[in-house]
């Protein structure tokens, strides 16, 4: 317990030394830039794409797979730790689809989760923009 709380100490000062090395102009970029809606709407976007994405992918993957026997899917909350894997693209390889159906859907999964990787960098890529140069370009 005590480590633990030692090792959030270590973590909060950090955080600390970050906001000292950072110049304040860069800090109020980064915070105008979180108080902008289109990236506060980008971020909840790409959040809610990626629980619809883990959500329907462990439910498909629990159906394709729930009643095979042999399979490490038994329930849905199962099949939603694959899909959570799956899309992070860590791939721990606890639970492998064993049908056809299973691995199509897997490798559905696996491209989503590339894709949400890709928005994930832009919407990152859009604030460290801004923060660093201090402005946007928009192509619109």
């Amino acid at each position: 317990g005590i480590i633990r709380i030692l090792l959030v100490l270590r973590l909060l000062r950090t955080f600390r030394l970050v906001r000292l090395v950072i110049p304040k102009q860069h800090r109020d970029r980064i915070t105008q830039e979180f108080k902008n809606s289109v990236t506060l709407i980008n971020l909840e976007i790409y959040l809610f794409v990626l629980s619809t994405v883990v959500v329907f992918s462990g439910t498909l993957m629990y159906l394709a797979e729930g009643n095979i026997p042999g399979s490490p899917i038994f329930s849905i909350p199962d099949g939603l730790w694959w899909a959570i894997v799956t899309v992070s693209t860590v791939g721990y390889g606890d639970i492998v689809p064993i049908t056809a159906l299973g691995r199509i859907i897997a490798t559905f999964t696996m491209l989503a989760g590339l894709g949400l990787f890709v928005l994930m960098l832009t919407v990152v890529g859009r604030i460290m923009q801004v923060a660093l140069f201090g402005s946007r370009i928009d192509n619109e």
